[in-house]
């Protein structure tokens, strides 16, 4: 039976700069870098056939050329042959990255925005690819494709949104997908990585992000590999190791100190993952206080310096109807009416720290007024 081995990844977008981290920028993109190195060692250890690179490989804006030239090694390292097509990130054009002329041997980009087709006769397999060779692409691609031979194991590799049809980002449809009959068509743009789906014959997944860029996305990462006839498929994904970004909701409901808080948060994340001091935690506070504990999210920050990076939202709450104040024609009212504005105003601008400061304001403010009124 003739059979191919693939590798699917996408939206690495390697070179990515992290300011937000405050001041880990330079240590999350080395770990970047190392996750990289690990898909190349990954491809070997699985014996893979072909890998396929379905765009935003590349953040062509922040990427430098020690940077590259890593990534280079590192493809040229892969015993597979690297296929690769650019996104709407690291589009290809006259003097981009992928224009260099030292790219491995193994490393073939497609650099056409038409769909066109690579036959590797050794695998009786044929690889098509269409990249971007500017920030938008209106026409889809796909639309109106089809394989050239039938007969061959066909692979497409495709940038674009199978979910939005404002048409800016290569819109696909799932009728083309049918139409085409390829065997399997590897997908880049959207991050979240989805599970392998078909319309007809034809497989297609969104590998996702394999290496986590923000809080969005949060866990392990991953890359898909399958193994391709003309008899049938199997796909699994492999989860990379190292650090990831990770969400936490707690509770702090009963509990009365800040000291009882951090102690309880750091028990939940220890418990909840391995190597827990090494990822990068936003903890979202949850659940009602009483009207004097107030949470000082700087102070509980201190007892987590032994992990790598962790930010505190507060979205707690006293047992206060604070949307019945807001309504209210009277100086509470007035005053929660413009505290929660300037809260909403910083939570949009993800200013969390700004947006704590307001929220512990708000609530010490209405304790002052009702001082006050009680005389």
């Amino acid at each position: 039976m003739n059979q191919v081995r693939i590798m699917h990844l996408a939206d690495f977008h390697l070179g990515l700069t992290f300011p937000f981290l405050e001041g880990l920028n330079e240590k999350r993109q080395s770990q970047m870098l190392q996750s990289f190195h690990q898909v190349c060692q990954l491809a070997n250890e699985q014996k893979i056939d072909i890998l396929l690179i379905a765009g935003d490989f590349l953040e062509a804006a922040t990427i430098s050329q020690a940077f590259l030239e890593s990534i280079k090694q590192g493809l040229a390292s892969i015993q597979a042959k690297v296929f690769l097509i650019a996104g709407n990130h690291d589009y290809y054009s006259f003097g981009s990255s992928y224009s260099q002329a030292d790219w491995p041997a193994n490393v073939h980009i497609f650099t056409e925005n038409t769909i066109s087709p690579i036959d590797l006769d050794d695998l009786n397999t044929s690889v098509y690819g269409a990249s971007f060779t500017q920030t938008y692409v209106r026409e889809s691609s796909l639309e109106g494709f089809r394989v050239q031979d039938p007969s061959r194991i066909n692979l497409v590799l495709l940038h674009g949104d199978l979910y939005s049809k404002d048409g800016l980002y290569n819109s696909i449809s799932k009728e083309a997908i049918n139409q085409s009959q390829a065997e399997y068509i590897a997908l880049g743009h959207i991050h979240k990585p989805c599970d392998i789906n078909y319309e007809g014959k034809t497989a297609y997944a969104y590998a996702g992000s394999p290496f986590g860029q923000s809080f969005a996305e949060t866990g392990k990462r991953s890359v898909i590999i399958g193994d391709i006839s003309k008899e049938g498929m199997n796909f699994q994904r492999k989860y990379l190791k190292g650090p990831s970004f990770e969400v936490v909701r707690f509770d702090l409901s009963g509990l009365t100190t800040n000291h009882a808080l951090a102690k309880a948060i750091k028990e939940k994340i220890d418990q909840s993952f391995d190597k827990a001091q090494e990822n990068y935690y936003r903890i979202i506070l949850e659940g009602y206080r009483q009207a004097d504990f107030y949470v000082d999210t700087a102070s509980l920050r201190s007892y987590f310096d032994a992990y790598q990076y962790l930010e505190i939202l507060d979205q707690s709450r006293t047992g206060l109807d604070l949307d019945a104040l807001e309504k209210e024609v009277s100086l509470e009212g007035f005053f929660v009416k413009g505290m929660i504005e300037k809260i909403d105003k910083a939570h949009a601008s993800q200013n969390y720290d700004l947006q704590n400061q307001l929220t512990q304001a708000l609530e010490m403010g209405l304790a002052i007024l009702e001082q006050v009124k009680g005389g």
